[in-house]
């Protein structure tokens, strides 16, 4: 069975552990949405480019939050491009052997800790450990994972990756983390 049969219809949290959770989302967490979750809530500058992983419900339908010890696992082969600092720990981008024309999928963590060995270059297989998510110390924002998926020039200067160019609609053709990846030809 070829790698294209394998994630079709398949979201980027089905394919990872984060599948595995009945999550919990509120108002704001959702990719593209305008409000804050956060604090006193109000208005984001711009839509969401991801999703907020940050409760769910445990197998007893007890709600649990996320936590320092809630590990990440990629969702297919990948190489970490970079690892940047974030406001609440780092943020790892993983470029997949996924290929659309002259565009990569990408995987965005933001608000990890990677595990030792994590490192620019390495090259991961999908299910493998890439980080654990990073304690908010912010009292009006939880902790929790931020995932971003993304179609990026296959041929982007890695030092460029950072938060400024997911947000960039002339670099990055962001897509819902929670859609199904059917690898048609994106709009």
């Amino acid at each position: 069975m070829n790698k294209e049969n394998l994630i079709k219809n398949k979201s980027i949290l089905e394919m990872t552990n984060l599948g595995n959770y009945d999550w919990i989302f509120i108002d704001g967490m959702l990719f593209g949405s305008l409000e804050k979750w956060w604090g006193d809530g109000g208005r984001r500058k711009a839509p969401h480019e991801g999703i907020d992983l940050c409760m769910y419900k445990d197998r007893n339908c007890k709600v649990c939050n996320v936590d320092e010890k809630f590990e990440i696992t990629i969702c297919c082969k990948g190489k970490v491009y970079r690892i940047i600092d974030d406001f609440l720990g780092k943020t790892i981008f993983i470029g997949h052997e996924i290929f659309d024309n002259s565009m990569q999928l990408f995987t965005i963590y933001g608000h990890t800790k990677p595990i030792d060995g994590i490192i620019n270059g390495r090259t991961l297989e999908g299910g493998e450990i890439v980080a654990k998510v990073s304690e908010s110390k912010n009292i009006e924002l939880k902790t929790h994972l931020h995932v971003t998926s993304a179609w990026m020039p296959k041929n982007i200067d890695v030092e460029t990756l950072d938060w400024k160019t997911i947000n960039n609609p002339q670099i990055t053709k962001l897509r819902d983390p929670l859609k199904p990846l059917n690898l048609e030809p994106f709009e």
